[in-house]
């Protein structure tokens, strides 16, 4: 088999090490970040609880103000953490068989580090799931849900700094750049499994159901359902009731 004129910029191993960057950056930026969410939960708090004399004759919806331009900026780190999760997601589904020099043609390069940080994406994946939400539809300047605010900021929070140390953990700052790739060589079969495996990590579908423990979700819902569907009930005897 007659191999490719351009090589080297196949998108699958190129993008692999851009998501590593990408983790690698937000990682050394880690502190910064944190420290930005933790002011903000503290002016949330400061915007519900203000006891001050001066400032009980505030309206509420002045106070709302104030939420929302904290919330605001809540928002905007949420979506630069996006960022990062979305790389760990996609490495956590990258095939390391790439990375092992068997049947591509990448020998020479230091990919040990590489197959470590596709290990450490596999093994933080599950805790990915809880951070699946849209953002700026919850984080609303609504007073009355502060306290949820908070606690799921403060729930940002703990897992950013364990995915952080956890992939901080596995050589990610020996990860070399690829600039010696585009002098390599693929036969079109690697081309054409490497073309597989870039629509199998680009299908959001297959991401989700892999960040899924199946056996755990089963477990769970057998044991939940009773009182999932008692509370369900409860809720539309209460709708009827409204209406």
């Amino acid at each position: 088999q007659q191999p490719r004129d351009r090589p080297g910029d196949h998108p699958y191993i190129t993008e692999t090490f851009q998501y590593i960057t990408t983790v690698k950056n937000f990682c050394d930026r880690e502190g910064d970040w944190i420290s930005k969410r933790e002011s903000e939960i503290e002016d949330m708090k400061e915007t519900k609880n203000r006891t001050d004399p001066s400032l009980k004759r505030e309206k509420p919806k002045n106070r709302e103000e104030v939420l929302k331009e904290v919330l605001k900026n809540t928002v905007e780190g949420l979506e630069d953490l996006r960022h990062f999760l979305d790389a760990v997601e996609k490495l956590a589904v990258t095939s390391p068989v790439v990375f092992m020099g068997e049947g591509f043609p990448l020998d020479g390069m230091n990919t040990g580090p590489v197959r470590s940080v596709i290990l450490a994406g596999r093994t933080v994946s599950p805790l990915l799931i809880h951070l699946k939400r849209n953002r700026k539809a919850f984080f609303k300047p609504e007073l009355d849900n502060v306290d949820l605010l908070v606690h799921q900021l403060h729930k940002y929070i703990c897992i950013t700094k364990w995915l952080c140390r956890e992939m901080k953990s596995m050589n990610i700052l020996q990860v070399t750049g690829i600039q010696d790739l585009s002098t390599r060589r693929f036969t079109e079969s690697v081309t054409d499994h490497l073309d597989q495996l870039s629509r199998i990590r680009m299908d959001e579908s297959f991401r989700m159901a892999f960040l899924v423990d199946a056996q755990e979700f089963i477990k769970t819902y057998d044991t939940c359902h009773s009182k999932m569907s008692e509370s369900l009930s409860e809720l539309e005897h209460s709708a009827v009731w409204m209406d």
